[in-house]
């Protein structure tokens, strides 16, 4: 996630000379204390791993803001109710004139954050031509109720549809009727 090794201070060295030296520091800086956090947050189960799950989204809410438009990417999150619970939906999508983009959802398992998978998802090139949209399943990770069947349940709502130039996504009617 970051070049800098673990126990190695910033050497200012190592960064570009230029104007952007600061934000280089403070991205790579955002990114070792976001892999902290994130190691501090495993497993999720007890009040120390949520609050370092919930520091570690937080700071990587932080740096996807200041890093997006550098990308191209325009950043939306949406909360999505179902079983109880706010399922939290990121949304990379890239900024760009072309009509229709394809989309890719991405959910995340047990132990999976949205964090982890935007982070590799941002490291390739794929992310800058499509639409990506990112969620933990209801009963995951910092859910308050464990996974069930019902968990599923959410997956009919995303119909298959495509996203326009102005990148508004084609959900199903359940999905509009939930959201409102």
């Amino acid at each position: 996630m970051t070049r800098i090794p673990p126990k190695n201070p910033i050497d200012e060295d190592t960064f570009p000379q230029d104007g952007q030296k600061g934000s280089f520091i403070a991205v790579s800086a955002l990114l070792k204390a976001n892999a902290y956090f994130f190691v501090a947050a495993w497993p999720g189960l007890t009040p120390a791993p949520l609050k370092a799950y919930r520091v570690c989204e937080a700071l990587f809410d932080i740096l996807l803001d200041a890093i997006a438009p550098t990308l191209s990417l325009n950043v939306e999150r949406h909360i999505v109710p179902i079983n109880g619970e706010d399922v939290k939906v990121y949304a990379l999508l890239p900024i760009r004139s072309e009509t229709t983009v394809r989309g890719v959802l991405v959910t995340n398992g047990l132990e999976g954050t949205n964090v982890e998978t935007m982070v590799t998802a941002l490291r390739t090139k794929a992310v800058l031509s499509s639409a990506w949209f990112f969620m933990e399943m209801p009963g995951t990770y910092a859910s308050k109720q464990p996974m069930t069947k019902s968990s599923s349940e959410l997956m009919p709502l995303f119909a298959p549809g495509m996203v326009s130039n102005r990148f508004s996504v084609m959900f199903s009617l359940a999905m509009v009727r939930r959201i409102r």
